[in-house]
C-alpha cells in the first residue's frame, strides 16, 4: 500500500529558462504538464524536449545525464490548452530548451501523483534523484 498525493504548481518562465536533462524525483510516479499559452513566433527555444537513453544495459543511470549519454527523441512546443503526462522510472529523461528572444512569459502548471511514502516501482537505480518536496517527509 503506499500514501500518493497530487501537487502541482503554477510556473512562469521567461527568456534564460532552461532545464538540464533530468528525470524527476524518485518519489514522482506520474509527471504531468499543462501549458496556458504559446509563445511569440519570434521566440527560441522554451520546447518540452524528451531523450532517450544511449546505453541500454545500463542498469544503475544517473538520474541527470549529461547530453552526450542522451538522443533527442521528441521536442514538444508550448501551446495553449497542451497536456503532457508521461510514467516517470529510470529513463523518462526531459529537458527545458533555453527560452530567447521572447516578448512573452511561459506559463503552465506542472506536477504529478507523488508517493509520500515507500519506493517508486518504476525506478530501480541506485543513483537517487531527491526534490525539495522530500524534506517534508
Amino acid at each position: 500500500k503506499r500514501n500518493i498525493e497530487l501537487l502541482f504548481d503554477y510556473s512562469q518562465a521567461g527568456n534564460g529558462y532552461g532545464r538540464e536533462i533530468h528525470r524527476d524525483s524518485d518519489e514522482r510516479l506520474i509527471v504531468f504538464l499543462l501549458y496556458f499559452n504559446q509563445l511569440d513566433k519570434k521566440s527560441e527555444g522554451g520546447t518540452l524536449d524528451i531523450y532517450n537513453y544511449k546505453n541500454k544495459i545500463e542498469k544503475n543511470i544517473n538520474p541527470q545525464p549529461l547530453y552526450e549519454e542522451c538522443e533527442l527523441a521528441k521536442s514538444i512546443k508550448p501551446d495553449s490548452g497542451k497536456l503532457v503526462i508521461f510514467l516517470n522510472d529510470d529513463t523518462s529523461f526531459h529537458a527545458v530548451k533555453e527560452l530567447k528572444n521572447s516578448k512573452l512569459t511561459r506559463h503552465f502548471l506542472y506536477g504529478g501523483f507523488t508517493l509520500t511514502s515507500g519506493k517508486n516501482p518504476f525506478i530501480k537505480s541506485k543513483k537517487k534523484m531527491h526534490t525539495n518536496f522530500y524534506i517534508y517527509y
